[in-house]
């Protein structure tokens, strides 16, 4: 996820994660930021945060598991835009 948002130029992703992984992000070096106070969805206790993309963040996941320095992503095909107008709107002018 931090690599293909780095890839794409975010500078934050936001997610709805149990709070299992709060520690664990933070064990990576990642600034997260809850957005809220946890709550129980399903008998699982839930938070919405936000996760900070930066080059520090990924080298913190790659180091916590062993991985490359390099990219995982595999380009298929065109880049298409993350956001695409949709033909059946009319533009706003």
């Amino acid at each position: 996820m931090i690599d293909y948002a780095l890839n794409e130029g975010l500078s934050a992703v936001s997610a709805l994660m149990n709070t299992f992984w709060l520690p664990r992000f933070l064990g990576y070096g990642w600034h997260v930021r809850p957005l809220g106070l946890p709550d129980v969805h399903d008998g699982e206790w839930l938070v919405a945060g936000t996760i900070d993309v930066s080059a520090e963040a990924l080298s913190g996941i790659r180091r916590a598991h062993g991985l490359e320095e390099r990219s995982a992503l595999v380009r298929r095909g065109a880049q298409r835009p993350f956001i695409r107008e949709r033909p059946d709107v009319p533009a706003v002018a």
